[in-house]
């Protein structure tokens, strides 16, 4: 029974599919990508993998369902409650499997190349990155909350890097504190640092530090969940949850940890999270098919990192907007590296900072090349006007 609801959901998504490709006239390569990835949703779950293996996909499953059925929050923690009334209100017919949950995952991931597409992000190294990035094909193809995040979270960085628009992405970022409080603090604490590193003080400078404080101390007089923001930059809460999240990966509290000893080995531990979240499963490690995957994907990406940061970029306005997201690269990356222990865990965690890393820093590639095409260096009014195309 449940095979024929899935029959019907597919059709719903078909019909979008076929809406989307007319929409945005894509060629015939762009197309079939996009059709192979709804192929991939009933090849994971089932086939190459058990459910099981996911185990929070069928927690989803639950939350999307109590919502439909009572329209309130499930019983479930906040973090998968919240993800799973979103689900609910995305109108696919029937909610009846996992890949019921991973359908509505590849309609949020087609929201999200639409959202490129029409807001001039996009062009052949965005789309065919997209398009092919194994961990994404994977993540938004099962039944976990990744995609919304990643959703959110290139709306987010689109509006602050892209459009300047700062305030508009932290308000754009809120709903991550419903369901990934780390990723949203991670956004307002980089952009708090980068605005304090790259400006002079001028009075907006001055009100933007002023509104960070107080929503510092909004937050930590505003418990969400079961942390405040000053608790959770607490050494003592980092080091409780680092362990708790490496007891969580490992199945052991002592053997093989290494705990933080106080703040001057936490930029140590820090430097070697970014290592591992970026190099690791390194090849001599791999004990599996899927490490073997993840390994030479990660080999990929920093070839293509190594590309993206040795481009010479000519703009000034843009040298400072990748000034930016290479501060979020580096905070996210050693934050999660202080915490992930498992390489499954790291791959899942580190695509999403990947994914809009790579497609904003292509964006801003294809408005420096519009820069050199189109405009003459020396040319003042020349530069004013590109700083405000890209502002």
């Amino acid at each position: 029974m449940t095979f024929l609801y899935d029959v019907v959901n597919l059709q719903f998504v078909l019909i979008i599919y076929f809406l989307v490709v007319s929409y945005l006239r894509l060629d015939e390569l762009r197309s079939s990508l996009i059709l192979g990835h709804i192929v991939i949703i009933f090849l994971l779950n089932g086939v190459l993998f058990p459910t099981t293996y996911m185990p929070d996909q069928l927690r989803y499953l639950q939350a999307t369902q109590d919502f439909r059925g009572t329209f309130s929050l499930s019983d479930l923690s906040f973090t998968q409650s919240i993800p799973g009334a979103v689900f609910a209100l995305i109108p696919l017919p029937f909610i009846k499997s996992v890949q019921s949950i991973s359908m509505i995952n590849f309609i949020l991931y087609l929201s999200i190349f639409v959202f490129m597409k029409k807001r001039n992000i996009s062009n052949n190294a965005v789309d065919y990155f997209y398009l092919l990035y194994p961990s994404l094909m994977l993540y938004s193809s099962v039944a976990l909350r990744e995609t919304l995040v990643l959703l959110v979270m290139i709306i987010s960085i689109y509006m602050i890097v892209i459009r300047n628009q700062h305030i508009v992405g932290i308000i754009l970022a809120l709903p991550l504190i419903l369901f990934k409080i780390q990723n949203f603090l991670i956004i307002v604490l980089v952009l708090f640092l980068y605005r304090l590193v790259s400006e002079k003080i001028t009075l907006s400078k001055i009100l933007f530090t002023s509104g960070f404080i107080l929503l510092f101390i909004a937050l930590k007089n505003y418990r969400i969940a079961i942390w405040t923001i000053g608790e959770y930059f607490s050494l003592e809460k980092i080091e409780m949850y680092r362990n708790y999240m490496y007891y969580e990966n490992t199945g052991s509290r002592e053997i093989g940890y290494v705990p933080i000893s106080g703040w001057i080995s936490l930029p140590i531990l820090s430097i070697k999270g970014i290592f591992s979240m970026l190099f690791e499963p390194l090849p001599w490690h791999v004990k599996n098919p899927l490490q073997l995957i993840q390994s030479l994907e990660n080999i990929a990406i920093i070839i293509l990192l190594f590309y993206l940061n040795t481009r010479k970029i000519y703009n000034k306005v843009i040298k400072q907007k990748i000034i930016f997201i290479n501060f979020f690269l580096v905070a996210s990356m050693s934050i999660y590296g202080l915490m992930v222990f498992n390489y499954g865990a790291a791959a899942r965690y580190r695509f999403g900072i990947l994914t809009v890393y790579i497609v904003i820093y292509f964006c801003l590639i294809k408005y420096d090349k519009y820069f050199v095409s189109n405009y003459n260096l020396n040319n003042y009014k020349s530069k004013i006007a590109v700083h405000n195309r890209i502002n």
